[in-house]
């Protein structure tokens, strides 16, 4: 059998992981992860010396519940080592780093896996498995007509790249490409979505954008933004959860309830602070161990964000877990002694559906302004329920102020930062 031969009934497998019943799941997953942990004892010395003690250099993993014996990592578990302490040293492969865009304060660099870069079926399948899912096949996945807004600029008769700094630019000539493109599917940031939403609500000399669907990821979507995103483009919008160094972690299906993790891939759990996994519908960190990733591998990899997951079916017949994120990122605004994290704004929850964005600033040693786009149901009254709910958060001795803006500042990659320390001499962020 030849290797392209192999390669394809590999991916078949790999593919359909994500439709099987719990128990075949859990025991690819233990299949993958046994296969990683003995790769990257072998190979990747940082991970040697972090498995030093453990059941791992001893051969005594023997399913998924025993990842719980390997310590907590983080982007601080990789920054300041040599490259060479943690990427493959035992086999040679083609490098392509990604970098992350230091919106929670530190830069990072990682390496994808093999897959993505060798072999698109991966990366597609990752993105885009919502349309498989909606009776597409995979083969229409590379005739779609898919347009992305993000860091690169790039050209084809079915793909099309705008970058963002470009969009932030001239929003209305990057429409008009877009409308000239005519994409089926539509990606980009909710906030930069939200932006040619506005767009088409406002000016209607502008010709109409018409994709089949909408995908997001990068920040958190509220109802109002995705009510009103998909209302304009006539487009139902997908949420997905992805991180920079690791790809697509769960995207949604047409129920839009939790994201489906892509289990063939990940491994999610939800632990406390020390890393012991909760019982399934508690909320607490959320940790990602990437089963294909052997040139730089993530294990039981902190993302800074916070969730729950679920195990129980879901109405649309797939059985893989179901990640809810609190929060994004683990960025916090400093007052005297006192660090408030982003997972603490909960007080702020019920705005996500009287606004279509906020943004929590730290505009002195003593000053909180909470500057808010307001979505179709905003009332005035709501004003002084936010200072009542911020002022528990705070306590005293904090001024706070609302403002009522008609966009919030983006990045140069065109994100909207939800905390922002206006303070210093750079904003300090996170979203």
């Amino acid at each position: 059998m030849n290797r392209s031969i192999r390669e394809r009934i590999a991916f078949a497998h790999f593919s359909l992981v994500h439709r099987c019943p719990p128990f075949i799941i859990r025991q690819w997953q233990t299949t993958q992860l046994r296969r990683l942990l003995q790769h990257t004892f072998l190979y990747v010395p940082m991970w040697r010396d972090i498995f030093s003690g453990t059941r791992v250099s001893k051969g005594q993993i023997r399913e998924l519940g025993d990842l719980a014996a390997i310590p907590l990592t983080s982007k601080d578990t990789y920054i300041g080592r040599m490259v060479e302490e943690y990427i493959d040293n035992g086999h040679r492969f083609t490098p392509r780093w990604n970098s992350t865009s230091g919106t929670s304060g530190k830069p990072f660099r990682s390496l994808l896996s093999s897959q993505y870069i060798e072999d698109t079926s991966y990366a597609g399948f990752a993105l885009f498995r919502f349309l498989l899912w909606n009776g597409g096949h995979f083969g229409d996945i590379a005739s779609t007509k898919i347009a992305h807004i993000k860091q690169k600029t790039y050209s084809s008769p079915f793909r099309l790249g705008l970058n963002y700094t470009d969009f932030l630019k001239d929003q209305k000539n990057a429409y008009l490409q877009l409308a000239e493109f005519k994409p089926e599917v539509l990606m980009a940031y909710p906030s930069v979505l939200f932006d040619i939403a506005r767009m088409m609500e406002t000016d209607t000399t502008l010709p109409m954008l018409t994709p089949r669907y909408i995908s997001s990821s990068g920040e958190i979507l509220t109802p109002q933004v995705r009510s009103f995103v998909s209302e304009q483009l006539g487009a139902e919008v997908y949420n997905r959860y992805a991180l920079e160094e690791i790809g697509v972690v769960g995207t949604e299906c047409n129920r839009h309830n939790g994201f489906h993790v892509n289990s063939e891939s990940i491994i999610i759990e939800i632990t406390d602070e020390s890393g012991k996994p909760l019982p399934e519908g508690e909320h607490g960190k959320v940790i990602v161990t990437d089963l294909l990733n052997y040139n730089m591998p993530f294990i039981r990899y902190d993302t800074g964000d916070r969730g729950s997951i679920s195990f129980a079916p879901c109405a649309c017949g797939l059985y893989t877990p179901r990640l809810w994120l609190k929060s994004r990122s683990s960025a916090y605004l400093t007052f005297g002694n006192r660090r408030i994290y982003r997972h603490e704004f909960i007080v702020l929850d019920e705005l996500m559906h009287s606004v279509f964005q906020y943004q929590v600033v730290k505009h002195g040693e003593n000053e909180l302004l909470l500057r808010i786009v307001p979505g179709p149901t905003w009332k005035e009254t709501i004003v002084e329920e936010i200072k009542k709910n911020l002022l528990s958060l705070f306590g005293g001795g904090i001024r706070i102020s609302v403002e009522l803006v008609s966009n919030i500042p983006k990045t140069t990659r065109g994100k909207s930062n939800l905390i922002v320390d206006e303070t210093g001499p750079a904003s300090s962020l996170l979203s």
